[in-house]
C-alpha cells in the first residue's frame, strides 16, 4: 500500500534506453507496478500543468542504457504517465515490445502489410527499429525525468 495519498510508485528494476529483459510491471486501472523499490512525491500542481497528468497515473522507472541520450541520461529516474497509451504525435514513450521495457521516440508508419510502429533512440549511435503495432505494448508517455548526475 502507498505509504501517503499522493505516492507515486518506482518500480525495483529498471526502464531500458535500450531494454530490460524481462517484464516487471503490470498496468490496470491507474497504475500498478510489480516489486515496488520506493515511492515519489511530485507537487500534483505540478504534474496537472506541466505533465497533464495526476500521481495516480504516472510511474517512475530508473533507467539504464544511453540509446537515449543525451535526452534522457542512462542514470535518471524517468516518469511515464501509463493512463496515456494510444499514440500521440511526438514524445517519448515507455514500450513494452516483448523483451521488456524500453523508451524511445515513436512514430506511425504505413505498409501494404499494416501499420508499422517505428522506434526511434535520440542517440544516433542506434539504428530505429521497426515493430507490426501487435507487437508491442504502448506503457505510457514519458512525462519527464529527475536527473540524479
Amino acid at each position: 500500500a502507498p505509504p501517503f495519498a499522493d505516492a507515486i510508485p518506482q518500480a525495483e528494476a529498471r526502464a531500458g534506453g535500450g531494454s530490460v529483459g524481462f517484464p516487471f510491471f503490470t498496468v490496470n486501472d491507474g497504475v500498478e507496478v510489480d516489486q515496488v523499490g520506493d515511492w515519489w512525491r511530485v507537487p500534483p500542481p505540478i504534474l496537472r500543468r506541466d505533465g497533464r497528468t495526476q500521481p495516480a497515473k504516472v510511474a517512475v522507472f530508473a533507467m539504464t542504457g544511453d540509446s537515449m541520450e543525451p535526452t534522457i541520461l542512462r542514470t535518471d529516474f524517468v516518469f511515464v504517465d501509463t493512463s496515456r497509451r494510444t499514440l500521440e504525435p511526438e514524445g517519448i514513450w515507455a514500450v513494452d515490445y516483448g523483451l521488456g521495457l524500453t523508451m524511445k521516440r515513436l512514430a506511425l508508419k504505413r505498409t501494404s502489410e499494416g501499420p508499422k510502429i517505428i522506434l526511434k533512440a535520440d542517440n544516433p549511435s542506434y539504428p530505429d527499429e521497426e515493430y507490426a503495432a501487435d507487437e508491442l505494448t504502448i506503457v505510457g508517455r514519458y512525462v519527464g525525468r529527475f536527473t540524479v548526475y
